[in-house]
């Protein structure tokens, strides 16, 4: 009869044991295919997001101090241009001034005429005649054939004088007109030069444009390195908590076999009580007393600290006039009320009516949120160890 018995329930051993390695079998592949699927939402994660993981975030900031310094050495030399296009506008500046000046000394290089002896000839000429043809206005009427022959004198001596101002003139406008027709090669120079750095100055702009770019672009691989390292410190931490689960039920599951194997080959071996149940005397949780007490020490001391912070500062305060006239040992002559307009005098009850409603609401809404807080943190189980 023992012998039948132990056969029969080494049997019923062996087939609960089988029963849960085929459940652990099933959790184990379950548990396998989840750890599958979380391992190619980490690859797709990085093929998508390569350039932004943190494992490149050290080459990305040595990439950016590299922009950063080829960027420094562009607005250098950008800087270093527009002072050598000043320096040349300057230059060019002054050599056309320069310019101007020889034709402007063109004037007083050309012989006035004024200086010459033919001038002063003239100018004697002229007024010998002019004092001849005043003494004969005196004797002579203005249209008498002497008169008008010595004004025709008079009028070819200005003609002459003012041809030698013009050809004067022309010989300073012809010599000028040369001036300017022929050819600067300082200011050509200094042009052509000037057209070099703009252009250079243009070449470096653009290329400060580009590394700007570059820069930005980097920055916002890095600035996308934080968010990357989330998302990817998330999916390493789900695979493995599901590697860890994985491995614990690939345990399970070899000692679940070893424990199917050991079972089958205790046929031989009996089956003995050690130590029997019994039930305890008295319950052991929970400490209902203790747990009013410290419910009641809670409230307590939370209700005094309430009643404090409403109230000190009230009792710090001079409220009424018998308080001024306790605190101060003067007597009170006169006291204003406090002046309200309609609208206020109606505000105010209303105010404390919704004040009261709010702390009621408050009261109520703080009893299941409290209840729900003891359920979620289990203290009332703790306090039971």
């Amino acid at each position: 009869m023992a012998s039948k018995y132990i056969d029969v329930q080494t049997q019923n051993t062996i087939n609960s044991t089988s029963s849960a390695k085929q459940f652990i079998d099933q959790q184990v592949s379950q548990t396998k295919e989840e750890l599958d699927a979380v391992d190619r939402d980490r690859l797709d994660f990085m093929q998508k997001n390569v350039g932004n993981l943190p494992s490149e975030a050290a080459s990305l900031v040595a990439q950016l101090t590299g922009l950063r310094e080829q960027q420094k050495a562009y607005i250098s030399e950008v800087g270093r241009l527009q002072d050598r296009r000043s320096a040349l506008t300057g230059q060019l500046a002054l050599v056309k001034k320069s310019a101007e000046q020889v034709k402007d000394d063109v004037i007083e290089t050309t012989t006035d005429p004024k200086t010459t002896l033919a001038w002063s000839q003239l100018v004697s000429r002229k007024a010998d005649l002019e004092s001849q043809l005043t003494r004969m206005l005196t004797e002579l009427r203005p249209k008498h054939p002497d008169v008008l022959a010595k004004q025709a004198e008079v009028d070819s001596v200005k003609q002459a004088m003012d041809q030698m101002i013009v050809e004067w003139k022309q010989r300073i406008k012809e010599r000028q007109e040369k001036l300017r027709d022929r050819p600067d090669l300082n200011v050509g120079n200094l042009e052509s030069e000037l057209q070099l750095v703009d252009g250079e100055a243009k070449r470096q702009q653009s290329m400060l444009g580009d590394i700007d770019g570059q820069i930005s672009a980097v920055m916002a691989r890095i600035n996308n390195v934080p968010g990357a390292e989330v998302t990817l410190g998330a999916l390493d931490r789900d695979y493995q908590t599901k590697k860890a689960q994985y491995d614990a039920l690939l345990q399970q599951a070899q000692k679940i076999g070893l424990s199917a194997d050991a079972t089958s080959q205790q046929q031989g071996e009996g089956i003995q009580v050690v130590d029997p149940a019994n039930l305890p005397a008295r319950p052991v949780a929970p400490k209902r007393l203790g747990l009013m007490g410290a419910g009641l020490a809670v409230g307590l001391a939370f209700g005094l600290m309430l009643a404090g912070i409403f109230e000190v500062p009230r009792l710090l305060t001079i409220q009424t006039s018998e308080d001024a006239a306790h605190y101060t040992s003067l007597p009170v002559l006169m006291t204003v009320p406090e002046l309200l307009t309609p609208g206020e005098a109606q505000s105010i009850p209303r105010r404390r009516k919704l004040l009261l409603a709010a702390g009621i609401a408050a009261m109520l809404l703080a009893i299941p949120t409290l209840a729900l807080i003891l359920k979620l943190t289990q203290v009332f189980e703790r306090f039971s160890i």
